[in-house]
């Protein structure tokens, strides 16, 4: 792996070798992804045509799930994106089963733990009521938030809601598998009411075949864009 390469160390690239002459540690974050070109095990890669090897998944923390960030990274950034909206607080890798199954069934909002919204007021001022559909969801952990916000953040779909936006509120839809890769579901979980609002009959584990990642953003008056909230939409 590139962490492993030392000063003097040859590397083959397309048309000669190339010789490490420095090695420097960053403590930036990114985004990587693990891939197998077909019928091949070497390929090169980069604008210097560096000769690489493909790696197991498993050696890499990869697959198709969320790659293993820095726990400061991690808890930083979980901390501006809370910052901006409510995403982490109502679908973070934090909130509970049973913070889920109230939310769904009951109304609960798990920031006021009761029915009233931690945030929307009525017209006379006065507490207004948890706005709730059948579906409570999360993200089963900060990792998978973090990716599926930047993924959504970084995708066509999130330029073109952008540039459309009337009101400074736009809202992006994004195949969950587009985002996770086929193992999707593993990043998920969630209770769906059974019965009606005002009749609930219990609750169900939530069914996220063909899901989507749901994000929605306002744009503030100095142009920047903030997350209100993500979170696992249910076909």
């Amino acid at each position: 792996m590139a962490r492993d390469l030392n000063p003097g160390d040859l590397i083959i690239t397309a048309d000669n070798t190339a010789i490490v002459s420095r090695t420097v540690q960053s403590n930036h974050h990114d985004f990587v992804y693990n891939f197998t070109v077909a019928n091949h095990n070497n390929y090169f890669v980069g604008k210097q045509q560096l000769w690489v090897h493909n790696v197991k998944a498993e050696k890499c923390g990869g697959g198709d799930g969320p790659e293993r960030l820095d726990p400061q990274f991690v808890t930083k950034r979980m901390e501006e994106l809370a910052a901006q909206g409510h995403g982490p607080q109502r679908h973070g890798a934090d909130i509970t089963l049973d913070q889920l199954i109230d939310r769904a069934v009951n109304g609960i909002d798990p920031i006021t733990g009761t029915v009233y919204d931690a945030y929307r007021k009525n017209p006379d001022g006065t507490k207004a009521l948890h706005a709730v559909g059948r579906n409570a969801t999360r993200f089963t952990s900060d990792e998978a938030f973090i990716r599926a916000e930047k993924t959504v953040r970084e995708s066509p779909i999130y330029e073109r809601a952008k540039s459309s936006s009337q009101d400074g509120y736009f809202q992006v839809d994004m195949p969950a598998s587009e985002v996770f890769g086929q193992n999707y579901l593993d990043h998920f979980e969630g209770a769906t009411r059974l019965g009606s609002r005002n009749n609930p009959a219990g609750w169900e584990s939530t069914d996220f075949t063909n899901a989507t990642v749901r994000a929605r953003y306002n744009i503030d008056l100095n142009g920047r864009v903030n997350l209100i909230t993500i979170y696992p939409e249910p076909q």
